[in-house]
């Protein structure tokens, strides 16, 4: 997977993260420092000059309501 992203006609410009650990091991493997400041804290001008703007999900959030046992998380 992490070969993948190079192959595609595309250049990551700019990455948001907030958990410092997850930041460091994708700067690890994608040789990009991501901000790691909350996504609210960061302003339009503050962006680079980009074609694509792609956002998602915070996959931790799911990841952790999904392995506490005293929650249903995403499986009911």
């Amino acid at each position: 997977m992490l070969g993948l992203l190079d192959k595609l006609p595309f250049k990551t410009i700019y990455v948001n993260e907030i958990d410092d650990n997850i930041a460091a091991v994708f700067s690890q493997n994608f040789n990009i420092n991501p901000d790691v400041r909350g996504v609210r804290e960061v302003t339009n001008e503050e962006l680079p000059e980009h074609d694509v703007l792609i956002g998602g999900f915070s996959c931790v959030s799911f990841l952790i309501v999904s392995q506490n046992p005293k929650r249903k998380g995403i499986k009911k």
